[in-house]
């Protein structure tokens, strides 16, 4: 299998939304959310992706939505095999997800979860530095990430 080398900085901005690769000898991600949701708020996080990070990490940090969002997508026919217990689901400062967060920085590392699986698209093992500020609104959606990295191969 063939690894990508990122030899220089490449950074996509939508909106206020800004993802980034950096060279780096090594997989690290560096990630930043900032939620008008109390119970998410602003989150940091950042990782070296070695000895099995992945699983320690990342691996059981579960999406996560507003009580809004699954009023919305249900009321669409979407979202039908969705449950408190496979999503993180927030209304007014609260967790509604039986036992709670995970993690009490559970969304970032979904985040970063989420943007592992857009640059896996690539094609390829990636040594790279991913930094990734976002910011709650849609622009930061995954194909667009994906879409621009592998731009990349």
């Amino acid at each position: 299998m063939r690894a990508i080398r990122v030899l220089k900085p490449v950074e996509v901005r939508e909106g206020e939304a800004v993802a980034r690769l950096e060279p780096s000898d090594m997989l690290e991600i560096d990630f930043r959310i900032d939620f008008a949701e109390k119970a998410i708020g602003r989150q940091e996080k950042t990782l070296n992706m070695a000895n099995g990070a992945f699983v320690r990490e990342l691996c059981d940090s579960r999406t996560f939505c507003l009580q809004a969002d699954v009023d919305f997508m249900r009321a669409n026919g979407l979202a039908l095999g969705g449950t408190l217990e496979n999503a993180v689901v927030f209304e007014d400062g609260q967790v509604l997800s039986p036992g709670g967060l995970r993690h009490a920085d559970e969304p970032v590392r979904h985040k970063m979860l989420d943007a592992l699986g857009d640059l896996s698209l690539a094609g390829g093992p990636l040594y790279r530095r991913a930094r990734g500020p976002c910011v709650d609104q849609p622009a930061a959606a995954h194909a667009v990430r994906a879409a621009r990295c592998l731009a990349l191969c």
